[in-house]
């Protein structure tokens, strides 16, 4: 019976194929001398054996699979970080290790066809995110969100461990910048809000810049004061009876409005907790203001 086996085996070699001391070509009778096995075909290609995987980290169905061993799995199965999906997959020693593909990995040209929400660069775990330049760390994404520039440890939203240069407005909502550019009239005798921004603890530098004009052909006078409601501290102002001169302008062939340019810059510290600094003004006739800017940098 092995006689048998053994000569139909080599009548099957001889009719598909070359057979010498080095190597096998099939459907070939000049097999490449650099490969084992050459096989030859314009119309037909390598079936490589279908399997189910259940997880990166779990040999079966396979048995005691050797190192570089080739399958194409046909299942999607496992959890993350070992789940599998369909594709090739190679034995490595102790898992199975996708092969990428053009359409997987990210192109140092560009890609095309991406979507939002399937398509990312990043983790799929708990692990920080860090981008390099000249094999150093330059930016770090934590896992919580926190980016970082210069700084493995960020602790705030964006943290920058260095100088930043801006050529441009710098825009953003809550803590750090705030904004009314609609002009406001101000009537009455009482302290009314213009704009507001909230700081959380620490030492803060604020910049304030406004313009404000009084009422046509008339001279006007008000009263302004940026102040922590939370702690019921006025950190600038013009105090009580101490009115900022506002000056209108005319021209022999008629009015015309001058908006004076106005700006503060202290310096303040909240205590603790967060506090709510509210931009005030208190007109005594008919008091406009506009293009209120309230900027603040921490400076601890």
């Amino acid at each position: 019976m092995k006689s048998i086996i053994a000569s139909v085996t080599f009548l099957t070699l001889f009719m598909v194929g070359e057979v010498n001391a080095q190597n096998v070509g099939i459907n070939t009778a000049t097999p490449d001398p650099s490969s084992l096995l050459d096989l030859n075909a314009t119309d037909r290609g390598l079936l490589v054996p279908r399997v189910a995987l259940t997880a990166s980290n779990v040999a079966a169905p396979v048995t005691a699979p050797a190192t570089s061993l080739l399958v194409y799995n046909n299942a999607s199965a496992g959890a993350t970080p070992n789940d599998v999906t369909p594709g090739y997959y190679y034995w490595d020693g102790t898992a199975w290790v996708r092969l990428s593909t053009g359409k997987e990995g990210w192109s140092l040209t560009g890609n095309s066809g991406t979507t939002v929400g399937t398509n990312f660069i990043g983790t799929t775990d708990s692990e920080d995110f860090a981008v390099y330049t000249n094999n150093t760390e330059a930016i770090r994404v934590d896992a919580s969100g926190n980016v970082g520039i210069g700084e493995t440890a960020p602790s705030e939203a964006l943290d920058v461990n260095g100088n930043i240069e801006m050529n441009g407005a710098l825009r953003g909502t809550g803590r750090v910048y705030a904004t009314n550019p609609t002009e406001v009239t101000y009537t009455s005798a009482s302290w009314a809000t213009n704009a507001s921004i909230t700081l959380p603890e620490g030492t803060w530098i604020i910049y304030l810049q406004y313009e404000a004009k009084g009422w046509e052909w008339f001279e006007d006078f008000l009263q302004y004061r940026l102040r922590d409601i939370t702690q019921g501290t006025d950190i600038i102002g013009t105090g009580t009876g101490d009115w900022l001169y506002l000056y209108y302008m005319t021209s022999d062939s008629g009015s015309n409005d001058y908006w004076m340019p106005l700006n503060n810059h202290p310096i303040y510290t909240v205590p603790s907790g967060t506090s709510t600094i509210n931009f005030d003004i208190y007109g005594d006739y008919d008091v406009k203001i506009k293009n209120t800017v309230i900027f603040a940098l921490r400076i601890d």
